[in-house]
């Protein structure tokens, strides 16, 4: 399943207010959810220590269900610029390896 790196600065550099942590929070509480219905899984969710930017780790089925995945597991209330990054985990670099060394 390809792997993703979801890296979320809030607009301006500005920190969270304490209602929009609660908005995160709160969507988050759906995790369980979202995850089955957008063939997902959140492996990381962090915010820095200054609360400025969200970072996540996600495997992803399709790109669709990606998106719609994060359209609400990010609250639509906090301004957020989306930073998607696709990542090569080490398990499939091993599992290529394993495949091309299986075609010799």
């Amino acid at each position: 399943m390809p792997t993703y790196q979801i890296v979320a600065p809030k607009k301006g550099g500005a920190r969270l207010s304490q209602q929009e942590f609660q908005q995160c929070i709160a969507a988050l509480q759906n995790k369980n959810t979202l995850e089955k219905a957008n063939g997902c899984t959140l492996l990381s969710y962090a915010w820095t220590a200054n609360a400025t930017t969200c970072y996540m780790i996600v495997d992803s089925k399709t790109h669709f269900g990606l998106s719609a995945f994060l359209s609400r597991i990010l609250p639509s209330g906090v301004d957020l610029e989306l930073q998607i990054i696709a990542l090569v985990t080490m398990q499939e670099m091993q599992q290529a390896i394993y495949q091309t060394m299986a075609k010799k």
